[in-house]
């Protein structure tokens, strides 16, 4: 469950960012929301996302900590940076780390048409 909840966050982030692009101007540069994942109303996990606009490029970054149990799963971080345009955004880098494991971490490098994995 965990995982899908960053997965959620993000396209309506980058959905927002689309429109932020054509009315750069207008909106906020910064926005971010911390809030609780709950399971039949006990709560098993603190996120918080920020979406940061500085000139015509972006960041966004989406950590999970898992609470009680679930904190044994480590703290999950999503990030996200490219540039602003006037079609949307456009990924540089996209980064998913998962607890300390070296093993679950990725990396999504957008270089042009080149895509290489990391």
């Amino acid at each position: 469950m965990l995982r899908y909840i960053g997965l959620l966050i993000l396209p309506f982030l980058i959905s927002f960012s689309s429109l932020a692009a054509t009315q750069q101007n207008f909106l906020p540069k910064r926005v971010q929301a911390n809030y609780y994942v709950t399971k039949n109303g006990q709560p098993f996990a603190k996120v918080r996302e920020l979406y940061v606009i500085s000139g015509h490029t972006y960041q966004v970054e989406s950590i999970t900590k898992g609470i009680g149990i679930y904190a044994l799963f480590g703290e999950r971080q999503l990030t996200s940076h490219g540039d602003v345009t006037s079609l949307g955004l456009k990924q540089k880098r996209f980064e998913l780390h998962q607890g300390r494991d070296a093993k679950k971490h990725s990396s999504l490098i957008l270089i042009g048409l080149i895509r290489l994995y990391t």
